[in-house]
């Protein structure tokens, strides 16, 4: 069972770290995030802040492995089961008791010693019996005193021998007390004491023995020679010389056949065959005794009662009980005699033995009334007639004759409703219906049992009558329960199988249910005693209750079987089912949390599948990022989480492995332990408490390798650890960036621990996504510095990626991805001289991230105005598409297919797009010969495809309009004519777009460079105004003036550019005071160049390393770096799949987990315009 439990767990694992790998399964608690409108805006739930430096508060670790309040270790594992098979006690107590108990007998007394003799000390008795013994050596054999000197020293060694033997026998309750405590030592001190008192009494014995002989042999004519004859007889019977007694019986007896001995002698005769069994020579003596009737006959009532037995050995049941009433009726004539009052105590008490021989049989049935009768007849009195009929009841019970049992209790309980022995006779007639009756019947009976009980509680008796009651009942109540149980289980007290077990639910049912009973209606239950049960095995409240526990477990209730041993565990934090309960709570947690968990996984497909056709493609990657995020969000632990969270805790506090036995299923305690960390941390990990998770699994992962693990737990804590960090530091609100850092310290230590020439090849996979994720983490950390706004620190970690650790490759992505933050720090400057580097070092090796920054790059010239340079940018972009046009078609194919919800992008468009916008620009500055080359490079590349035979045109026509005016006669031209005003130019023919600014302007210079002809101020005024950059925009995604290092930059650039080396600097005042003429100017009649504007979007798509392969890495996301200004990022949102500056720029890190090392969200990238 275990093992399957073991199992399911890790299944539970996989399928859940799946659903937050892959995005398949939402988390409980984010069905309104999954259910919410594409359009609408996800907010994160925030997550308690932390420094900057910190990535598990220092509260979050203490609360992880805070252990409860009186935790202790200890190592016992106790092999429990059902207390049915409990061991039995020695009831040496009883039998000492029957020993010790008036019974009818020869009365030693009355036949040794004279009737007025009184018992005398020990010491006073020695004494005499010394003096008694000079006085026989000093007296010659003719002394006629001797004999009667003979005598007396015989009695007195009698009643010395007999005091010995009472002090033996005095010594028996201490005894009994002694074995029921176990102390061993006191045991063998009381049985020395006996044997030394029984030792005396054998030498007394001897003494007698040897008086008697004397006084036989010397005085053969001793007037009391009958007497000593029966005295020596019985000497020699006490001391087991039987031979030699049945001698000295046999002389008496022919000697003396009128000695008032003989019926003593004859009854010694009887008895001897009685012991013998041998009943019909029994029987003749006894007879002979009874024959005897004589006044001074001693025995005759003790022989009556001992012929009963005879006959009742013989079989003769209705001869015995008439015997019975003989005796009964002889000592009601004979109150005088001796014994007499033992005699009929003892004959009325085991009259009703012979009686329930007689009746109650299927020939004679028992008849209440009847018995009722016969025993008020012969009892000494109403009250002793009850004793009587009660023990009736008894004899039946003890018979197994049920039937007569319950009747005869319930007549009792008829007759005497108010009596104090109520509650026991309803526990007599309970367990005659346990031992004969169906259960749902035991059950009716043992609750009415409880019910007396209570009445008897409730009522005015006596303490001593409600503690009898108490114990009657629960004793009832336990015997059925653990009966029960151990026919469900099959178990015994050692563990061993005993039975196969029913294991029938209903059993099971109802014993759980009587556990409970006993537990809620007994609050006292610990102060009952068992003696039945060796005192070891007495049951109590702890005890009940983990039977309890087991008793649900084994039925299968999950549910309540782990509250059950919780309970257990709180009773008694050090008992001896502590550990074993605190164990098996975990495996009762565990499977009904799996269960539950598969029931909630299925319908969570079933929901998602439902919500995934009705979702369609309209969300957006930024939602689909936020509710993921939205998922990772911490939640309140459940009730059944809680207990198995107290339950996982509890033992690992409470129990030592290296002390504790292997487990009843046979587990190593050290791989129990690890099983129950790791279930421990999984607990937090599932309800998104990441910080207590991480603490919890790096313990795990840190165990010591020589740990036992079948299932790899060490192994699969490592990967969970790994991934809670990841989840703080990349999808919470707010990022954790330290979290990388911790992650990175500890990959170190994991190949240590995992990946050492004798391990790495039972981890050989793990050790080489540990390997991949040392490069992982360092873009990791980057990109959760992003997601903290902290934009320049992220820069430089992915700068400090390529220059510390190229070994880690792709670095051509991290410098794209660190243009990229640079352009989020407004530090413009150094995003363009990362990119410059990007384009002359990867761009000759067809990097498609360089082919991406180099348009990037000229993009931002052009954003700068710094026209020269973005030309040169934008030819070579062109140059390189057209030049490697199917690298580049790949490239853009590709990050469509990791994310088909974004358009595809053409580099080819892209290409003629920069080839066209370069010809402007050298048109505009005046470059003739290079627009004349660009225009020529775009009808060779493009002219030949239809969809951009316009686009070609529009080029073309506006080279030729360059040819026009140089053949054209030159004419001033004022600002009118740049204006471009309606009147001053022939109408475009259909489908032709042209600049709306004119050309003329630029004539005379391009003339001049064939005549040196003077330049007209007026053409140089406009061609000025046509080389201004356009006034920035204001609004979103301005560049604010004076932030970073880019504006002085930017403006000493344009200086540059436009003023050229050999102009005055008087020219370039004039130009500086007209600028703002010119700029109106280009607003009124419409730039040459066109806006920043007018750039389309380029959404950027990371790409694999190479075709066909996902790097497992993070793979690099753009912003609209083709945009002329980036926006600001505080007027979008900082957080979310959405944000430019995240969702589709930086390629993502893929930390895995146990199952396939997996990224908790997918993260594709996004549009470029995206908010």
């Amino acid at each position: 069972m275990r093992q399957r439990s073991v199992a399911m767990a890790l299944a539970a694992t996989c399928a859940l770290f799946g659903s937050l790998a892959y995005g398949q399964q939402p988390r409980r608690g984010a069905a309104a995030a999954a259910q919410a409108t594409p359009a609408a805006t996800v907010e994160i739930p925030t997550v308690p802040t932390v420094p900057a430096d910190v990535c598990i508060a220092p509260e979050a670790r203490a609360r992880a492995l805070e252990c409860p309040a009186g935790a202790q270790r200890y190592g016992s594992h106790r092999d429990t089961a059902p207390p049915a098979a409990a061991r039995a006690t020695e009831r040496a107590a009883p039998h000492a008791a029957e020993r010790r108990a008036p019974g009818q007998g020869l009365d030693r007394n009355m036949i040794m010693r004279r009737q007025n003799m009184q018992q005398r000390s020990a010491e006073l008795l020695l004494q005499e019996a010394q003096l008694t013994a000079i006085l026989v050596r000093r007296m010659s054999n003719t002394d006629t005193h001797r004999p009667d000197t003979l005598m007396r020293l015989a009695e007195d060694y009698q009643e010395l021998a007999q005091l010995s033997n009472g002090q033996a026998e005095d010594l028996e309750d201490d005894l009994f007390a002694a074995r029921q405590a176990h102390n061993d030592a006191q045991v063998a001190t009381i049985t020395r004491q006996q044997a030394a008192f029984r030792a005396t009494a054998a030498q007394y014995r001897e003494q007698l023995i040897a008086a008697f002989r004397n006084l036989v042999d010397a005085h053969p004519n001793y007037a009391q020679m009958d007497r000593a004859l029966f005295y020596l007889a019985f000497a020699y019977q006490d001391g087991n010389d039987f031979n030699n007694a049945r001698t000295v019986y046999r002389t008496l007896i022919q000697r003396f056949p009128q000695s008032p001995f003989v019926p003593n002698a004859y009854l010694s005769f009887a008895e001897y065959f009685f012991d013998q069994g041998e009943m019909e020579n029994a029987r003749q003596f006894y007879e002979r005794v009874l024959s005897v009737q004589d006044e001074n006959n001693q025995v005759y009532g003790y022989a009556l009662y001992k012929m009963a037995w005879v006959l009742y050995n013989l079989q003769d049941f209705e001869g015995s009980l008439n015997k019975f009433y003989e005796v009964i009726e002889y000592g009601r004539a004979h109150p005088n005699a001796g014994s007499v009052t033992a005699l009929l105590r003892n004959a009325r008490m085991e009259l009703v033995t012979v009686y329930g021989s007689v009746y109650g049989t299927a020939a004679r049935p028992l008849n209440v009334a009847n018995a009722f009768a016969t025993f008020q007849r012969y009892a000494a009195d109403e009250e002793n007639s009850y004793t009587m009929f009660e023990k009736l009841a008894e004899l039946y019970q003890d018979a197994g004759q049920w039937p007569n049992a319950v009747a005869s209790y319930h007549a009792m309980m008829e007759r005497r409703a108010n009596s104090d022995r109520f509650c026991f006779w309803q526990a007599q007639v309970a367990r005659a219906i346990i031992a004969s009756r169906p259960k749902p019947e035991q059950l009716v009976e043992v609750n009415r049992l409880i019910d007396v009980y209570n009445t008897f509680r409730a009522s005015s008796r006596s303490n001593e009558v409600k503690t009898e009651c108490r114990n009657q009942a629960a004793r009832v109540t336990f015997d059925v329960a653990s009966h029960w149980h151990l026919e469900a289980v099959g178990r015994s007290a050692e563990g061993a199988v005993q039975t196969r077990g029913t294991r029938s639910p209903e059993t099971m049912r109802m014993t759980a249910d009587l556990y409970q009973k006993i537990l809620d209606e007994f609050p006292e239950f610990d102060q009952v005693e068992f003696t039945e049960y060796d005192r070891r095995d007495w049951p109590n409240r702890y005890r009940i209750a983990y039977y309890r526990a087991d008793m649900l477990r084994d039925m299968g209730d999950n549910e309540r079987c782990g509250p059950a041993y919780d309970a257990v565990v709180e009773m008694n934090p050090g008992g001896e089912f502590t550990e074993d309960a605190a164990y098996k709570a975990v495996l009762c947690y565990n499977d009904s949390f799996s269960a539950s968990f598969r029931t909630a996984v299925q319908r969570n497909q079933g929901r998602q599948g439902a919500a995934a056709a009705t979702r369609g493609p309209q969300q957006t990657d930024a939602q689909r990022r936020a509710a993921d995020r939205v998922r990772v969000v911490p939640r309140d632990l459940n009730p059944r989480e809680q207990g198995m969270l107290r339950a996982f805790t509890r033992y690992v506090c409470f129990v030592s492995p290296d002390n504790a036995q292997r487990s009843p299923e046979g587990e190593d305690p050290r791989t129990v332990m690890l099983t129950i960390k790791y279930r421990r941390a999984y607990v937090y990990y599932v309800a998104n408490h990441f910080e207590e998770a991480a603490t919890l699994f790096k313990d795990v992962a840190e165990m010591d390798a020589g740990t036992p693990d079948p299932e790899n737990l060490r192994e699969i804590a490592a990967d969970l650890y790994l991934d809670s960090l990841n989840v703080m530091g990349d999808m919470w609100n707010p990022q954790r960036p330290a979290c990388y850092d911790a992650m990175s310290a500890a990959l170190p230590d994991l190949m240590t621990r995992f990946c050492s020439a004798t391990l790495r090849p039972q981890h050989d996979d793990f050790c080489r996504r540990v390997e991949d994720l040392q490069c992982q983490v360092l873009r990791k950390k980057a990109e959760s510095l992003h997601g903290a706004s902290r934009f320049a620190e992220s820069a430089a970690q992915y700068v400090s990626i390529v220059r510390t650790h190229r070994e880690c490759g792709r670095l051509d992505e991290m410098l794209y991805n660190a243009a990229i933050e640079y352009d989020a720090a407004f530090l413009l400057g150094r995003a363009m001289r990362v990119r410059e580097r990007l384009v002359q070092i990867f761009l000759p090796r067809n990097s498609p991230w360089a082919q991406r920054a180099l348009y990037r790059l000229a993009g931002n010239n052009h954003a700068i105005q710094v026209f020269g340079r973005a030309a040169e940018l934008y030819e070579q972009y062109a140059e390189y598409v057209n030049n490697n046009r199917q690298v580049a078609v790949r490239a853009a194919e590709e990050a469509h297919r990791l994310a088909p919800n974004v358009p595809l992008e053409d580099p080819v468009q892209q290409a003629a797009d920069a080839l066209r916008q370069a010809t402007l620009f050298r048109i505009g500055l005046g470059e003739e010969e290079r627009a004349l080359d660009n225009a020529q490079k775009f009808a060779r590349y493009f002219g030949s495809d239809p969809a951009r035979r316009r686009v070609a045109a529009n080029v073309v026509f506006s080279i030729g309009q360059i040819y026009t005016d140089r053949v054209a006669p030159s004419a001033p031209h004022g600002d009118d004519d740049l204006r471009g005003a309606p009147h001053a130019r022939p109408a475009d023919p259909p489908g032709v777009e042209r600049p709306r600014a004119s050309l003329r302007g630029l004539h005379a210079h391009l003339r001049g460079a064939g005549d040196a002809r003077p330049e007209d101020p007026g053409r140089r005024r406009s061609r000025a105004r046509l080389l201004e950059p356009p006034e920035l925009p204001s609004g979103d995604g301005v560049l604010p003036a004076g932030r970073g290092r880019l504006g002085s930059d930017h403006r000493r650039g344009r200086r540059g550019d436009l003023a050229g080396p050999g102009h005055h600097p008087s020219a370039a005042r004039r130009r500086g005071r007209r600028r703002d003429r010119a700029q109106q100017g280009l607003r009124r009649g419409g730039a040459l160049l066109p806006r920043r504007g007018a750039l389309p979007a380029l959404p950027e798509r990371a790409l694999p390393a190479q075709p066909g392969h996902q790097p497992p890495g993070l793979r690099p996301v753009d912003r609209a770096a083709a945009h002329p200004v980036h926006p600001d990022p505080s007027a979008a949102p900082r957080r979310g799949l959405g944000q430019v500056h995240r969702g589709g720029e930086h390629a993502r890190a893929e930390l895995g987990d146990r199952c396939g090392l997996a990224p908790r969200g997918h993260v594709l990238p996004v549009r470029d315009d995206d908010p």
